[in-house]
């Protein structure tokens, strides 16, 4: 096959069945024996997160430091994470965001703004979730840029130790200020441009639970 770029031609094939080829590469991949294997959720879950571990969480704010699920898919993130926080000891507290569209996404027309039952239905990466259930104890990451010389910084991963009605109460779990504490307020967020129909702007808590996260979060 022969391929024209201006005055030069390349030889393909050639160049493809010149590279080296290593027989015992090719076929089935013998997986480790020191890696865990698991061909249903619920014994996977258990196994990350074993009851034991969730039962001493809500007083061990180092329980999830070292330990969280990772897929590829956000919304196998939401549900792994509502899974495990069910079964986290304590009772859930509920926040429910305040949602509008962005004026200059209606043509200056407020009559075509969605009702806000509608907007609440919309959860993208960009933006915390239109109800956000927390548990003293559970891991969240922050997902905004509030005070980075303090630590504050959008990935960084916590542990929630208080929670409030105007302020939720987090421990760092890494860095320079791992260990130390930080209140997170409610702060206004607006969804990526193109991310949906609309430009959204969502006040809520920043913040996503984290027992599981998408490799490119992680």
């Amino acid at each position: 096959m022969r391929v024209r770029n201006g005055d030069r031609n390349y030889r393909f094939v050639d160049w493809i069945s010149g590279l080296a080829n290593d027989p015992s590469q090719a076929g089935s991949i013998t997986i480790p024996t020191d890696i865990n294997q698991h061909r249903a959720l619920e014994p996977f879950y258990g196994h990350i997160y074993p009851p034991a571990l969730l039962t001493r969480a809500y007083i061990d704010q180092n329980t999830f430091r070292d330990r969280a699920i990772l897929t590829v898919r956000n919304d196998t993130v939401a549900e792994i994470n509502d899974n495990i926080l069910n079964r986290l000891t304590g009772p859930a507290t509920e926040f429910y965001s305040t949602d509008e569209v962005e004026a200059n996404g209606l043509n200056a027309n407020p009559a075509q703004a969605p009702p806000p039952e509608l907007l609440q239905t919309f959860n993208p990466p960009s933006l915390p979730p239109s109800k956000l259930r927390l548990k003293v104890g559970a891991p969240v990451i922050l997902l905004r840029n509030l005070y980075p010389k303090q630590g504050l910084c959008n990935g960084t991963r916590m542990v929630v130790t208080h929670i409030g009605r105007r302020c939720i109460e987090a421990r760092i779990l890494s860095g320079t200020f791992d260990g130390q504490l930080r209140l997170i307020p409610r702060i206004r967020l607006t969804s990526t441009e193109g991310e949906l129909p609309y430009v959204i702007s969502r006040r809520q808590f920043p913040l996503r639970l984290c027992f599981a996260m998408t490799v490119n979060k992680s």
